[in-house]
């Protein structure tokens, strides 16, 4: 933290607070960075050989997506700044400015972020919370207006251990009810570090491959039924000032590896039933969730962040399926290798550029191991195996290879 900087007199109100220090600093190789990154990211996707052609435009995409917030973070930590009166506080964004009187605040929250933040709810329910970050120090004048106001974060936290202890179907009394709540803390924990677990396996060493899919398959279901059972104990959704104890972590982050796995692992071609059957299975887990945790009714934010991390989960589960659960007859088919190539990054990748072969009527690329890779040449040939896949969509990996020099009747692709 540092200091605020001071941009009116010296008189004590009004007093005004922006960025300064170190978080002005950090705020700006952000969003630099992420820019950057954006920029770097669309090139990348417009050029690059992927696995699955189709998600090209969905890498695209999020990429513009992070340049965008990149060039917003630079313009906001420049433009926003929040301005204290005796009797209102004012703060000014990049696209908007909001005011609240003293009299018009119900109470702040707390948000543990990075940089922490602050959300002033209105009594009108009708009017939007105001939220700013604490990119400077809480100066005396500044902690004295603001304690000033009831922190909703306590009221909250000791509205949630009353509905604990008012739970009927957590114990007979109160102390029961309270048991109840540690086990339940304990379990959470429990869960929480099996996931964590689970998805270090599986993004790092999926051996072996099957049973780490379908531990990473079953816990997101494993939550979902954790909180269906627990009659109002636990929730989906994490919120630092509930006394519930939650399941957010096994529900949400065997998704994103299972997805990293489907993306990483498979060379797949583009098909229409991938998209339906990644739809059907997130749109469940997220339905599973919706039905589970009343909470979760009433967050409209909330439950576009599950829909969304479900989706991800229903699209790796789908690529898994449709290679694991695969029993059809591979077609062989011969492709000539016109070129290799090498992308370095966080990981780096080796590729094949191929001619044309089988349904694929173009020039194309295929990811293989570094071991396959350095004796092939240019003009060496290579057998890919086709199979039509569990769900309908085909999927391919190379089989076989051999110099182009030798006779093409020397290369079996059965």
């Amino acid at each position: 933290m540092h200091t605020a900087r001071r941009v009116e007199g010296s008189s004590a109100y009004p007093r005004a607070y922006r960025a300064s220090g170190g978080w002005l600093v950090a705020l700006i190789l952000c969003g630099l960075a992420l820019a950057a990154g954006g920029v770097i990211g669309t090139w990348f996707s417009a050029t690059a050989s992927l696995r699955n052609p189709h998600s090209r435009f969905w890498l695209a995409g999020l990429c513009l997506a992070f340049g965008a917030l990149g060039v917003y973070c630079i313009l906001s930590t420049f433009r926003s700044k929040v301005v204290l009166f005796r009797d209102r506080i004012e703060v000014e964004e990049l696209t908007r400015t909001a005011v609240l009187s003293r009299e018009e605040i119900r109470g702040w929250r707390s948000l543990p972020t990075s940089p922490p933040a602050f959300v002033l709810v209105p009594r009108d329910e009708g009017r939007r919370p105001v939220k700013f970050l604490q990119v400077f120090d809480l100066d005396p004048e500044f902690a004295e207006w603001l304690y000033t106001v009831p922190c909703l974060d306590s009221e909250d936290h000791r509205a949630s251990k009353v509905e604990i202890r008012r739970n009927a179907h957590l114990g007979a009394t109160p102390g029961e009810r309270t048991k109840t709540l540690a086990k339940g803390v304990r379990f959470a924990r429990a869960m929480a570090v099996m996931a964590s677990a689970a998805a270090l396996w599986g993004f790092f060493y999926p051996v072996p491959y099957e049973l780490t899919i379908v531990l990473l398959t079953a816990l997101p279901w494993a939550a979902v039924e954790t909180a269906r059972r627990s009659g109002g104990l636990f929730r989906i959704d994490a919120n630092p000032n509930d006394a519930h104890p939650n399941v957010v972590v096994p529900f949400l982050l065997p998704g994103s590896v299972l997805l990293l796995r489907s993306v990483r692992d498979y060379n797949l071609l583009l098909s229409p039933a991938v998209a339906w059957v990644s739809i059907g299975i997130g749109g469940l887990l997220c339905l599973s969730a919706y039905k589970a945790d009343s909470t979760v009714r009433r967050k409209g934010v909330t439950l576009a962040a599950l829909f969304a991390f479900s989706l991800a989960y229903g699209y790796g589960v789908a690529i898994e399926a449709n290679v694991l659960l695969d029993r059809s007859p591979a077609a062989g088919y011969v492709a000539s290798v016109e070129g290799k190539r090498i992308h370095r990054g966080q990981a780096t990748t080796y590729e094949l550029e191929l001619g044309p072969w089988g349904p694929i009527a173009r020039s194309n690329k295929l990811r293989v191991s570094l071991a396959t890779f350095d004796p092939i040449r240019s003009g060496d040939v290579v057998c890919l195996a086709l199979k039509r896949g569990a769900l309908g969509a085909n999927w391919y990996f190379m089989r076989a290879w051999q110099p182009g020099d030798q006779p093409a009747s020397g290369l079996s692709c059965r």
